[in-house]
């Protein structure tokens, strides 16, 4: 055996329909017929339920084989002879082998069972090859499982910072714009202020001016307190507050050519302060303080100043005097007309 030429594996059939490990496909050369035995030679692996196949290869279930299981189905490669039951046989690689003798019904059934095969070349026969390791695959399929977990979980958290992100951003526009509309009313409030004390300031350099000019005017002098931003611009608290008290009753007109004093009162020095029209000189409504008369203010007659203008006084009653009085008080002026 030693001295043999190498020999080729012969095939396992292990599992029906598996796939053949066939034995050396070298052409089979013609030998003689061997003689028939009882039993295998010893180291000689024995070969049962066999058949030969149209190529000169042996198919059936080995026993005694260190390279296959016992019990295993193979193929050899083609023998140098014929294949008889009880004799053993040699493939053209110098393989030996015993092949059981079998009865014709038992050949009959190898024969059909085998028969799928044909006696072609298959995959080389020797050693099984092992099949990968449960253990491995399980632990692939663990290690691909736990990739794909991280994967979730990189995602999920990628998703999760994205949207604090965006809540963030959002909460961030939200105190931006509140502070903004916070500071706009604060300016718009602090405005109104600054307005109000402005007009505060100016009404009160307007008065200060208007009570100098009056101090200075020369007697007989008729001042337009509208040059000084008074009369036109108080007129409509005056109108509204008359609204609230009984209207006066008729009074005479006005001699022609005379203009009238409406809503009037007398100063402490004996000039006149209300609202004129009828003057060829002012605006009708205008409110303008005349010169001293020369007598007591009556309304519902003409009066006439040290300059000898002459204006008529409208009849006024108490309450209408009181509201002049109130608002031309700042002249300092004595108590209104009747």
């Amino acid at each position: 055996m030693e001295k043999a030429k190498p020999a080729a594996p012969s095939v396992s059939l292990f599992g029906f329909g598996g796939p053949q490990k066939t034995a050396d496909t070298s052409p089979s050369v013609p030998a003689p017929k061997p003689s028939p035995k009882s039993v295998a030679p010893r180291g000689v692996p024995t070969i049962s339920k066999w058949r030969q196949n149209r190529d000169g290869s042996i198919s059936g279930f080995i026993t005694g084989s260190s390279a296959f299981q016992s019990g295993e189905a193979i193929t050899t490669s083609p023998i140098t002879g014929e294949g008889v039951g009880g004799a053993v046989v040699q493939t053209t690689s110098g393989s030996r082998y015993f092949l059981e003798e079998q009865s014709k019904e038992n050949a009959k059934p190898a024969a059909g069972l085998f028969g799928l095969f044909g006696g072609g070349a298959a995959t080389s026969a020797g050693p099984k090859t092992k099949q990968p390791v449960t253990s491995v695959q399980k632990a692939t399929e663990a290690k691909n499982t736990a990739a794909e977990a991280r994967k979730r979980a990189a995602s999920e958290a990628a998703e999760e910072k994205k949207a604090a992100a965006e809540a963030k951003k959002r909460a961030s526009a939200e105190a931006l714009e509140a502070r903004r509309q916070k500071m706009e009313k604060q300016k718009a409030l602090a405005a109104e202020a600054r307005q109000r004390d402005a007009e505060k300031k100016a009404k009160a350099v307007n008065i200060q001016k208007a009570e100098q000019a009056m101090k200075s005017a020369k007697p007989g002098a008729t001042i337009n307190l509208s040059f000084f931003g008074l009369g036109q611009q108080q007129q409509p608290d005056i109108e509204e507050k008359l609204e609230k008290v009984v209207q006066p009753k008729a009074a005479a007109k006005a001699p022609k050519g005379v203009p009238t004093i409406r809503r009037w009162r007398q100063n402490k020095d004996g000039s006149i302060v209300g609202s004129i029209t009828g003057s060829p000189n002012y605006k009708d409504g205008e409110v303008v303080t005349t010169s001293p008369i020369t007598g007591d203010a009556v309304g519902g007659t003409v009066v006439q100043t040290a300059s000898r203008s002459r204006y008529f006084l409208e009849e006024q009653t108490k309450e209408q005097a009181n509201i002049f009085s109130d608002f031309f008080g700042i002249f300092g002026g004595g108590p209104a007309g009747k």
